[in-house]
């Protein structure tokens, strides 16, 4: 570890950066699908009836 620790630290950063990427992405992918289901069956509801 004394040999190489700055690169073992980069990649746990690395690891945390991405899962903290996929966190983001998933909590917007969220977002983005709320407002969608939301706005959905209004505009839906009517053409049925």
């Amino acid at each position: 570890m004394s040999t190489n620790p700055i690169g073992e630290r980069g990649k746990a950063e690395e690891h945390r950066w991405m899962r903290e990427q996929e966190a983001k992405i998933a909590e917007a992918m969220k977002q983005m699908q709320k407002p969608v289901k939301v706005e959905e069956p209004p505009t839906t509801s009517p053409r049925m009836t």
